[in-house]
């Protein structure tokens, strides 16, 4: 029971949380003689499972962002069809050119975010 307690605690909250956690699963060992390999099961399941629900967050992200940019673009080229039928040819054409500036520039700025916020995955 105790190891079962210790193991669903977040028992890698701090370094002196861990150590005593050890202690505390070690002696429950000797005195279950459970084998130490069950014991790291039993104690890592928890983060293994936090770390597996972090990355399901991250890709549910990355599908959100995927998702958001096709509906923007779809919804700039419905906007610059409008304007074909509304306008004169020559502001059709500025007006296009300023939404696909646009575009492109909201696609650097995404792919310059998502590198970074790699690059700050990679420091932590």
């Amino acid at each position: 029971m105790l190891v079962e307690h210790v193991a669903t605690d977040d028992a890698l909250k701090c370094f002196l949380q861990r150590i005593l956690t050890d202690k505390k699963i070690r002696h429950e060992v000797n005195q279950q003689q459970l084998p130490r390999r069950q014991t790291a099961i039993l104690l890592y399941n928890y983060c293994a499972d936090k770390q597996q629900r972090n990355k399901n967050d991250k890709q549910q992200c990355a599908f959100t962002a995927t998702m958001l940019m096709v509906v923007v673009m779809m919804s700039m080229l419905v906007m610059l069809m409008l304007m074909m039928m509304l306008v004169t040819m020559p502001t059709t054409a500025v007006v296009g050119m300023m939404i696909v500036f646009l575009f492109h520039f909201t696609c650097i700025l995404k792919h310059v975010y998502l590198y970074f916020l790699n690059t700050a995955k990679v420091w932590r």
